[in-house]
């Protein structure tokens, strides 16, 4: 089965090609109240800004072992 690299899968790849990356959880991510409308231009340019401002929460990103046993325990 061919994985689809998202999550984890995507950052080890980039970390592998030197670069920098982190994972953030959507859920800590600030946002204004009522602010619903979605726009990609917006929301791009807010994600840009949030890491030089220091306002992102990182993820723990388990290594290639620890991530298998889950999906073991996750599959049973």
């Amino acid at each position: 089965m061919k994985r689809i690299p998202y999550g984890y899968v995507l950052y080890r790849q980039l970390v592998a090609l030197e670069r920098d990356c982190i994972v953030v959880a959507p859920s800590v991510m600030p946002a204004k109240t009522g602010d619903w409308v979605k726009c990609e231009l917006r929301d791009a340019v807010i994600l840009a800004k949030l890491p030089r401002a220091g306002e992102l929460v990182t993820v723990w990103v388990p290594d290639t072992a620890l991530e298998a046993v889950r999906d073991l325990i996750r599959a049973r």
